[in-house]
């Protein structure tokens, strides 16, 4: 018998920081589970920055930091953590380029409040509202990070940072507000590859739905991509299958659209 997966991003797919979840959303995710098909999160964010009312829709996976943590039922198939050394000295870099480094890990986030530029302080009152035990200062010998995130400032160098790493690390910019620097080897899509060689399915049809610059590549690994009506108008070039925005129904209409309700 056929499998069917579905991946979904959180940020602008799912979820919205100010509106939420739209509740067409839950009902179409607990009905295509009901209907056999798995339901996976496949987000940037790391496993502490998921708030429990995403994880309360019910999903059967998780890939979280990009493909740097990757969970089945609760069982952790992968949890890669930067060396601290390593971590210093991207976090040095982001800083000389004028980005306000947000190192992001399993547990925690880690941010420094004196740093975050007014743009940032809504999205920061946020997390410490939603995961206040979750936060915590950046701090060189304790800290574990996955990945670390930059904030733009007014003096940020974004091809500089570009130059010097972009050979090393996976870089995304999301329209000059923040940029995810992840290990290179490390994608949405590797996350769906590590998930995949656990369950040895025989044979299984893939799906995903995305709104943004770091899920191309996850987009383009399954059989069939579906771009948000909310996604960049660059990303909808790219795609074929488009759906609704995230507030006009679009993940219940892009899963009945696949035929998946």
């Amino acid at each position: 018998m056929m499998k069917k997966m579905v991946f979904f991003d959180i940020d602008g797919t799912i979820y919205d920081y100010e509106k939420g979840i739209p509740e067409s959303t839950i009902v179409a995710i607990k009905r295509i589970r009901e209907k056999g098909a798995l339901a996976i999160i496949n987000t940037g964010r790391t496993r502490a920055m998921i708030f429990d009312e995403i994880l309360n829709i019910g999903f059967d996976g998780i890939i979280a930091g990009g493909g740097t943590y990757v969970e089945h039922q609760g069982k952790i198939l992968a949890d890669y953590n930067m060396e601290p050394e390593e971590a210093k000295e991207l976090i040095i870099n982001i800083r000389k380029h004028g980005f306000v480094p947000l190192p992001e890990g399993r547990d925690y986030l880690y941010f420094d409040e004196h740093e975050l530029n007014e743009e940032f302080v809504k999205i920061y009152n946020i997390y410490k509202s939603k995961i206040p035990d979750r936060i915590l200062p950046i701090d060189y010998t304790t800290m574990q990070a996955a990945k670390v995130s930059g904030r733009f400032t007014k003096i940020s160098d974004w091809e500089g940072l570009n130059r010097q790493l972009g050979g090393k690390y996976n870089i995304v910019n999301h329209g000059n507000h923040l940029i995810e620097v992840l290990p290179g080897q490390y994608s949405k899509a590797v996350g769906i590859q590590t998930l995949l060689d656990h369950l040895k399915l025989e044979k299984v049809k893939t799906y995903a739905f995305g709104d943004s610059f770091n899920d191309l590549e996850m987009l383009r690994f399954v059989e069939h991509g579906i771009l948000m009506g909310n996604a960049d108008p660059e990303m909808k070039k790219l795609f074929n299958l488009h759906t609704t925005d995230i507030f006009n129904d679009g993940i219940y209409n892009g899963l009945d659209k696949c035929g998946l309700l």
